[in-house]
Protein backbone atom coordinates (compact mmCIF):
# COMPACT_ATOMS: atom_id res chain seq x y z
CA UNK A 1 0.00 0.00 0.00
CA UNK A 2 0.80 3.54 -0.24
CA UNK A 3 0.57 6.31 2.06
CA UNK A 4 -2.60 8.14 3.20
CA UNK A 5 -3.39 12.32 2.79
CA UNK A 6 -4.82 13.06 6.68
CA UNK A 7 -6.06 16.07 7.88
CA UNK A 8 -7.05 17.06 11.63
CA UNK A 9 -10.49 17.91 12.53
CA UNK A 10 -11.95 19.46 15.63
CA UNK A 11 -10.70 21.08 18.10
CA UNK A 12 -8.96 21.17 21.90
CA UNK A 13 -8.96 17.70 23.12
CA UNK A 14 -11.23 16.00 20.46
CA UNK A 15 -8.69 16.26 17.82
CA UNK A 16 -8.82 13.52 15.39
CA UNK A 17 -7.25 12.49 12.17
CA UNK A 18 -9.06 11.64 8.83
CA UNK A 19 -8.31 10.27 5.95
CA UNK A 20 -8.57 13.12 2.71
CA UNK A 21 -11.61 11.95 -0.26
CA UNK A 22 -9.78 10.69 -3.26
CA UNK A 23 -11.49 13.20 -4.95
CA UNK A 24 -10.58 16.38 -2.90
CA UNK A 25 -7.07 15.54 -3.22
CA UNK A 26 -6.03 16.86 -6.90
CA UNK A 27 -7.50 20.02 -6.07
CA UNK A 28 -5.73 20.46 -2.10
CA UNK A 29 -2.22 19.55 -4.32
CA UNK A 30 -2.83 21.66 -7.30
CA UNK A 31 -3.79 24.29 -4.87
CA UNK A 32 -0.94 24.32 -2.57
CA UNK A 33 1.39 24.39 -6.32
CA UNK A 34 -0.16 27.46 -6.64
CA UNK A 35 0.35 28.90 -3.72
CA UNK A 36 3.54 27.97 -3.84
CA UNK A 37 4.21 29.41 -6.90
CA UNK A 38 2.89 32.70 -5.82
CA UNK A 39 4.86 33.35 -2.70
CA UNK A 40 7.81 32.22 -4.80
CA UNK A 41 7.00 34.99 -7.22
CA UNK A 42 6.50 37.38 -4.85
CA UNK A 43 9.54 36.60 -2.45
CA UNK A 44 11.46 37.56 -6.45
CA UNK A 45 9.49 40.72 -6.35
CA UNK A 46 11.40 43.51 -4.37
CA UNK A 47 10.99 47.01 -4.73
CA UNK A 48 12.82 48.13 -8.29
CA UNK A 49 11.98 49.58 -11.71
CA UNK A 50 11.82 46.38 -13.10
CA UNK A 51 8.03 45.87 -10.93
CA UNK A 52 6.30 48.81 -12.04
CA UNK A 53 6.42 52.57 -12.90
CA UNK A 54 8.74 54.58 -10.89
CA UNK A 55 7.24 58.26 -9.88
CA UNK A 56 8.85 61.21 -8.29
CA UNK A 57 6.69 63.64 -6.03
CA UNK A 58 4.06 62.97 -2.86
CA UNK A 59 1.58 60.64 -3.22
CA UNK A 60 -2.20 61.87 -3.42
CA UNK A 61 -4.70 61.75 -0.90
CA UNK A 62 -6.54 58.55 -2.95
CA UNK A 63 -3.14 56.65 -3.53
CA UNK A 64 -2.94 53.69 -1.90
CA UNK A 65 0.63 52.99 -0.21
CA UNK A 66 1.40 49.34 0.63
CA UNK A 67 3.55 48.68 3.67
CA UNK A 68 3.20 48.42 7.57
CA UNK A 69 1.04 51.71 9.40
CA UNK A 70 0.07 53.69 6.39
CA UNK A 71 -2.31 56.78 7.46
CA UNK A 72 -2.69 58.05 4.04
CA UNK A 73 -6.54 58.40 2.85
CA UNK A 74 -6.32 55.72 -0.22
CA UNK A 75 -4.94 53.26 2.22
CA UNK A 76 -7.52 53.81 4.73
CA UNK A 77 -9.80 53.71 2.25
CA UNK A 78 -8.64 50.22 1.27
CA UNK A 79 -8.33 49.29 4.75
CA UNK A 80 -11.88 50.24 4.92
CA UNK A 81 -13.23 48.15 2.11
CA UNK A 82 -11.42 44.78 3.24
CA UNK A 83 -13.09 45.18 6.62
CA UNK A 84 -16.68 45.69 5.28
CA UNK A 85 -16.21 43.10 2.44
CA UNK A 86 -14.19 40.21 4.06
CA UNK A 87 -16.96 37.91 5.07
CA UNK A 88 -18.11 37.80 1.44
CA UNK A 89 -14.55 37.57 0.31
CA UNK A 90 -14.05 34.76 2.67
CA UNK A 91 -17.47 32.58 0.96
CA UNK A 92 -16.09 32.84 -2.44
CA UNK A 93 -14.08 30.18 -4.65
CA UNK A 94 -11.11 31.75 -6.08
CA UNK A 95 -11.92 32.87 -9.32
CA UNK A 96 -14.87 35.35 -7.53
CA UNK A 97 -12.27 36.69 -5.05
CA UNK A 98 -9.96 37.64 -7.93
CA UNK A 99 -13.41 39.87 -9.22
CA UNK A 100 -13.54 41.33 -5.92
CA UNK A 101 -10.65 42.47 -5.53
CA UNK A 102 -10.15 43.43 -9.22
CA UNK A 103 -13.67 45.41 -7.97
CA UNK A 104 -11.85 47.06 -4.95
CA UNK A 105 -8.69 48.14 -8.01
CA UNK A 106 -11.33 49.68 -9.69
CA UNK A 107 -12.91 51.52 -6.92
CA UNK A 108 -9.42 52.54 -5.97
CA UNK A 109 -8.57 53.89 -9.66
CA UNK A 110 -11.74 55.75 -9.94
CA UNK A 111 -11.22 57.66 -7.61
CA UNK A 112 -7.86 58.66 -8.96
CA UNK A 113 -5.80 56.43 -6.76
CA UNK A 114 -2.68 54.62 -7.52
CA UNK A 115 -1.30 51.60 -6.03
CA UNK A 116 2.69 52.48 -4.68
CA UNK A 117 5.25 50.89 -2.68
CA UNK A 118 8.23 53.12 -1.14
CA UNK A 119 11.35 53.08 -3.44
CA UNK A 120 14.80 52.76 -2.25
CA UNK A 121 16.03 56.28 -2.68
CA UNK A 122 14.14 59.31 -0.68
CA UNK A 123 10.66 61.02 -2.01
CA UNK A 124 10.57 58.53 -5.47
CA UNK A 125 7.66 56.04 -5.71
CA UNK A 126 6.92 52.85 -7.28
CA UNK A 127 3.59 52.47 -9.13
CA UNK A 128 2.81 48.46 -9.13
CA UNK A 129 0.63 46.69 -11.71
CA UNK A 130 -2.38 45.58 -11.28
CA UNK A 131 -1.35 41.88 -10.56
CA UNK A 132 1.21 43.09 -7.84
CA UNK A 133 -1.78 44.96 -6.38
CA UNK A 134 -4.43 42.33 -6.64
CA UNK A 135 -1.85 39.77 -4.80
CA UNK A 136 -1.31 42.66 -2.29
CA UNK A 137 -4.99 43.33 -1.71
CA UNK A 138 -5.57 39.49 -1.59
CA UNK A 139 -2.80 39.68 1.37
CA UNK A 140 -4.57 42.13 2.94
CA UNK A 141 -7.83 39.97 3.02
CA UNK A 142 -6.27 37.05 4.22
CA UNK A 143 -4.25 38.76 7.07
CA UNK A 144 -6.99 40.45 7.99
CA UNK A 145 -8.86 37.00 8.76
CA UNK A 146 -6.01 36.09 10.54
CA UNK A 147 -6.21 39.27 12.89
CA UNK A 148 -10.02 39.23 13.64
CA UNK A 149 -9.76 35.15 14.00
CA UNK A 150 -7.23 35.65 16.63
CA UNK A 151 -8.90 38.55 18.26
CA UNK A 152 -12.22 36.35 18.36
CA UNK A 153 -10.53 33.68 20.29
CA UNK A 154 -8.54 36.26 22.24
CA UNK A 155 -12.06 37.89 23.80
CA UNK A 156 -13.80 34.53 24.03
CA UNK A 157 -10.32 33.28 25.93
CA UNK A 158 -10.50 36.36 28.32
CA UNK A 159 -14.47 35.95 28.73
CA UNK A 160 -14.68 32.33 29.17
Amino acid sequence: GGGRFLRQQGKGTNRVWEEVPVENLRKKIMQSFRNRRRQLEVCKQKPNSSNGILIEGEPSLADVIFGRSQTNPGSQLLQRLIVEQSEEYDSLNRGLKIKLVERIIKTISDQGGRFLLSAPEPGRWLEVSNDTARDRISSHFRNYRRTSKKLTKDIETSTG
